[in-house]
Formats: C-alpha cells, sequence, structure tokens
C-alpha cells in the first residue's frame, strides 16, 4: 500500500489507472496510424472484451475509437 501511495503522489493515479492510461494512448496511436481493425487492436492491447475497450477509451477520449479513428481521417 506504501508504494501505491507514493505511485500516485508521483503519477496522479493508481498503477491500476496509470496502465489503462498507457494502454489507451497506444490505442490511440494505432487507431491513428493504421487501418487495423479496432477489435485487433484492443486485443493486441490487452483489451480481451470489445465493449470493455469502447467504454474505457470513450472516459478516457471522450469519444468512442471508431469516432477517434474518424476524426484521424482513417477508414477501416
Amino acid at each position: 500500500s506504501q508504494l501505491e501511495r507514493k505511485f500516485r503522489r508521483m503519477f496522479h493515479a493508481s498503477p491500476t489507472q496509470y496502465i489503462t492510461r498507457v494502454r489507451i494512448n497506444a490505442a490511440c496511436h494505432e487507431l491513428a496510424h493504421t487501418s487495423r481493425k479496432i477489435a485487433v487492436v484492443a486485443r493486441e492491447l490487452g483489451f480481451y472484451d470489445h465493449s470493455y475497450f469502447t467504454k474505457r477509451f470513450r472516459e478516457f477520449m471522450g469519444v468512442s475509437p471508431a469516432e477517434y479513428r474518424r476524426r484521424q481521417g482513417i477508414t477501416e
């Protein structure tokens, strides 16, 4: 618990939140720079449930993965 408190102070997030943020940022990069299917990107980044990935992505980015990709000018 001491590690988690120090981690929160340093990164302003729990370790789980931080890891999720890193994975979502990696998804943003993949969605913006590749035309791979969203489900494939999600699975490769450890999101085994497409709906859970979409929910978490929307929480962090404010839009769905498909909308994010459209805004980047990439078509699937």
